[in-house]
C-alpha cells in the first residue's frame, strides 16, 4: 500500500527486492530509524532512481507498523 501511495513504483526492475526487503525489515524491526531504513534498502539498485519516494514508502510502512 505503501509503495502505491508514495509513487514508489516507477518501471518495477526493482520493486520485487524492495518490498520484500522493506516487509523483512518492517517484521523485524518495527522500529527502525530513518538510518536503518537507509542501509537496510541500500543493498537495491533502482534503475529510475526513485530512493526518495521507496525510501518514504519504506518510511510510511514503519510508521504502520508501530
Amino acid at each position: 500500500e505503501t509503495f502505491i501511495a508514495k509513487d514508489a513504483m516507477q518501471c518495477g526492475y526493482c520493486v520485487p527486492g524492495h518490498i520484500m526487503t522493506a516487509v523483512a525489515l518492517v517484521r523485524d524491526n518495527p522500529h527502525a530509524s530513518r538510518e536503518e531504513i537507509v542501509e537496510t534498502m541500500s543493498e537495491h539498485l533502482c534503475r529510475c532512481c526513485n530512493y526518495p519516494n521507496i525510501l518514504a514508502a519504506v518510511e510510511e510502512a514503519v510508521q504502520r507498523a508501530r
